[in-house]
């Protein structure tokens, strides 16, 4: 599935809109602002006033353009090279705020050493420009070419230590790459077209393009990524009169950069001169002349080789693998002698990739020939290209600064408003259904409160009869009223413990008389039990009877009973009854007493 690229083009130092130019499958249309080709702009006015209604004229164009193919979703909106600036940073960390304290820092001349410089040079950047369109301090967005869990990666083999001796104590500061983009028009064209209902996934600037579409490590749909890509120089011509450049690892920018080229002019001179005819002259001359070209000569390579020698020695790390792009424009002209002369002429990818491989040797060059390269590159970019870089459905790193504008691309939307509508309403549900459950709380409280004040009332009136008990008992509450208690209940055990249990006396006497009455013949001559002994005498018929009553008194005994003992006390006369005796104890209590 292929998606939408937009290509936002601007002028003024990058705060007015030039032209937009939509991309995808088999589908590729411009639209050029009112007054960006010299003619007034009716009824718009001057300065800001145009270059807003420019920009909102644009995004009406792009959303009524999507909307006729059906589309209500911008994959990618891919700024420009104008009025952005790529260079380096010392910074603790990579974190946005910490590079704009930096830059900020730097600005004010407080920090010197490495990085201060740049970071001065971004902060004119910042504050520069025309003030035509927008402008103003805060129509950038900076960011770090680096992410914070991103390990140093280089080609070549080559590492460099990123610490820098000058950081404070605890604070190791690292070197990295920032860019810093105009975008106040694109937050204004992105606001547009969200009004409009086109929603835009992703903002990237040609450096993040270019990186992610011509980097052969780049991730591609279908293939594994590698475990240590290579670092790749991609070098654009833009026919706006520029050299775009990135170093990209894995589709992943770390470097940028922009090169200005000389404008090669065609110049008809008159009929009348003996050399009749065109003539291609530098742009300087003096008559009125039609630019037709661009010239990139061996001093426009020389620049750019020193500015990748400074980020070479700045990062630790140089390209294995350089790529061109570009239109074939004008040729190099050989010299009167016959001799080519020493500069390559038009920046054909070849004449550049030339230039490129004498001054970078040991580098793998590539060269590919595209009259329209930001054309290639942003149809390589919707994923309907050859080797697409990234399809409308593909899966990509969020919040990484070397594939796209954080700030730009994180723009809330209607999305994010009616987010945070749901949310409102969520909240204000959740406000009422607290409101009734604490109303709901109040009532319980209320009810609860009652109940207290009855168990208050129920517990009065039970102390109150307690009074004779434990006297005043009724005049305290709680803890004291309950140790009243507790005293008084203490004090009643204690004088129940000192009382003597009574003997059972008349529960063993009745279980003598059942075991006496159950034998015949017997006569009971005298009985004698008190709280400390008993005693019982028989007369019995026979020496049997008195034993038999005895067994028959300790087959029944019962807790606390009295141990008995039988006795015959003389031996009886021949026919006559004998004598038996039970006699017995209390047993001791369990304190001891008898």
């Amino acid at each position: 599935m292929s998606g939408m690229v937009c290509y936002f083009e601007r002028a003024a130092g990058g705060s007015a809109l030039r032209r937009v130019r939509l991309v995808g499958a088999a589908f590729d249309r411009s639209w050029t602002a009112p007054g960006a080709s010299g003619e007034v702009v009716s009824g718009a006015g001057d300065g800001r006033g145009a270059a807003v209604s420019g920009v909102r004229a644009g995004a009406r164009w792009v959303a009524e353009t999507l909307r006729s193919l059906g589309v209500s979703r911008l994959d990618v909106l891919a700024l420009d090279a104008e009025g952005g600036v790529c260079t380096w940073l010392s910074a603790p960390s990579p974190d946005q705020r910490m590079v704009a304290a930096a830059v900020q820092q730097a600005a004010l001349g407080g920090v010197e050493g490495a990085g201060g410089s740049a970071a001065r040079l971004i902060a004119t950047g910042i504050v520069g420009g025309d003030s035509i369109g927008f402008g103003g301090e805060g129509d950038v967005s900076l960011q770090a070419l680096a992410a914070d869990d991103a390990p140093p990666t280089g080609g070549r083999g080559l590492r460099l230590s990123s610490r820098r001796s000058g950081a404070g104590i605890g604070e190791q500061r690292q070197r990295f790459g920032v860019i810093s983009v105009r975008d106040a028009a694109a937050r204004v064209f992105i606001d547009e077209l969200d009004a409009r209902g086109i929603e835009v996934g992703s903002v990237c600037s040609t450096w993040h393009a270019i990186g992610a579409a011509w980097d052969p490590a780049a991730p591609r749909p279908g293939e594994e990524p590698a475990d240590n890509p290579a670092t790749c120089a991609v070098v654009m011509t833009d026919p706006a009169g520029r050299i775009v450049w990135a170093w990209s690892s894995a589709g992943e920018v770390v470097a940028a950069g922009t090169v200005r080229l000389r404008h090669i002019a065609h110049r008809v001179q008159t009929p009348a001169a003996p050399q009749a005819g065109a003539l291609a002259v530098r742009g300087d001359d003096e008559a009125p002349a039609e630019v037709s070209g661009l010239e990139c000569t061996g001093a426009d390579v020389g620049r750019l080789v020193m500015d990748w020698l400074s980020w070479s020695a700045q990062l630790g790390r140089s390209p294995d693998r350089i790529v061109c792009i570009g239109p074939a424009t004008l040729p190099g002209q050989p010299a009167a002698s016959g001799q080519d002369v020493p500069w390559l002429g038009g920046p054909a990818p070849m004449s550049v990739a030339e230039g490129l491989g004498r001054a970078w040797q040991g580098a793998t060059i590539d060269a590919a020939v595209h009259e329209d390269p930001i054309g290639a590159t942003l149809t390589r970019l919707a994923g309907v290209g050859p080797v697409g870089a990234r399809p409308a459905d593909a899966a990509r790193a969020d919040d990484d600064p070397r594939r796209e504008l954080l700030t730009l691309s994180a723009r809330p939307g209607r999305s994010d408003r009616w987010m945070y509508r749901w949310m409102a309403a969520g909240l204000l549900a959740a406000g009422a259904a607290v409101a009734v459950v604490g109303w709901r709380f109040h009532q319980s409280a209320s009810e609860a409160r009652g109940r207290v004040d009855e168990a208050r009332s129920a517990r009065k009136a039970l102390l109150t009869e307690l009074d004779a008990l434990v006297p005043g008992v009724s005049n305290y509450e709680g803890a004291a009223a309950i140790g009243r208690l507790q005293g008084k209940a203490a004090e009643l055990d204690q004088v129940n413990k000192s009382l003597r249990a009574q003997r059972p006396i008349l529960q063993e006497l009745e279980r003598v008389l059942l075991a006496i009455g159950a034998t015949e013949g017997v006569r009971l001559t005298d009985i004698n039990m008190n709280a400390a002994v008993g005693s019982v005498r028989l007369r019995v018929p026979d020496g049997e009877a008195g034993p038999a009553i005895f067994d028959r008194v300790t087959a029944s005994p019962y807790p606390g009973c009295m141990p008995w003992r039988g006795s015959t006390p003389s031996l009886p006369l021949s026919g006559e009854d004998r004598a038996y005796v039970l006699t017995g104890s209390w047993p001791s209590e369990a304190g001891g007493r008898p």
